[in-house]
């Protein structure tokens, strides 16, 4: 009789020890539903922080079971990690910026060849990782229109359109033998104008020579030598005005600064 007495209570103290749960990792004892043990969770309210859903399965906390669980800008649940990512895949990436979703990090990154700007509505071309309305090489999508280099967006201004010395963003622009080039004043940017090539012939008031490097031809780092006036006295704007906006003394004032529109051969 002490024998089986002796069984019994060995076996409650297993029993007992098999079943008990460490608090200081905060586990749960569930008994009443199988199968009995120690578990992190049984319920989302067992769960906080950055693990704030109760994986009722696998009774452990995560971070997400569902997209409901997630927002931001990880607004996908990996239900794989069972993590908030920013995506699955391309779908989720809608920035023209990072419109490819790179699936080994659920990240949304650049763009390497136009089929990867599928999904981004009014940008279908790849240009250095982000997609853009526009490219130089595909400058048709502008309806007769150039497209500006640097923003590579359709502008509103009509091709082979832009005369001598007048504003331009690209070479495009430009009428017959000129091209888009920068220009200065006084050794200060200016801005870029429409300028004829010294190939085609020089003539008045266009005489000075001038070495640069076009908007287009500066990608390939190729000068190129063209028909301009004196950049220490004259500026495009003043030249233009020239008759129309210059006093007696023949001083042109465009944009506050006064420029000697006579000085074009100098």
């Amino acid at each position: 009789m002490l024998k089986v007495i002796h069984f019994s209570f060995m076996f409650v103290f297993f029993s007992s020890s098999l079943f008990a749960c460490n608090r200081s990792t905060e586990d749960l004892c569930q008994s009443d539903n199988p199968p009995a043990g120690c578990f992190v969770c049984t319920s989302d309210d067992d769960c906080e922080g950055e693990t704030p859903v109760c994986d009722i399965p696998n009774n452990t906390c995560v971070e997400c079971k569902t997209n409901a669980e997630c927002s931001g800008e990880t607004p996908q649940c990996n239900t794989t990690s069972q993590t908030c990512v920013a995506c699955l895949d391309s779908t989720h990436c809608t920035d023209a910026a990072a419109p490819v979703c790179d699936t080994t990090t659920n990240t949304c990154t650049g763009c390497t060849e136009n089929t990867d700007c599928d999904g981004i509505t009014g940008k279908p071309f790849c240009k250095n990782e982000s997609c853009v309305q526009c490219t130089v090489e595909n400058e048709d999508v502008c309806n007769g229109n150039s497209c500006n280099p640097n923003t590579f967006e359709c502008t509103t201004t009509k091709l082979n359109d832009v005369a001598t010395c007048e504003p331009c963003v690209t070479d495009t622009e430009c009428i017959t033998d000129h091209k888009c080039v920068p220009m200065l004043y006084q050794e200060n940017n200016y801005g870029t104008f429409c300028m004829k090539l010294e190939s085609a012939n020089c003539g008045q008031p266009y005489k000075v020579i001038l070495s640069k490097k076009s908007v287009l031809a500066a990608e390939n780092d190729t000068t190129e030598l063209f028909c301009g006036i004196n950049e220490d006295l004259n500026t495009c704007d003043a030249m233009l005005a020239f008759n129309t906006e210059c006093n007696a003394s023949s001083i042109c004032v465009v944009d506050g600064k006064k420029s000697l529109a006579l000085s074009v051969a100098a």
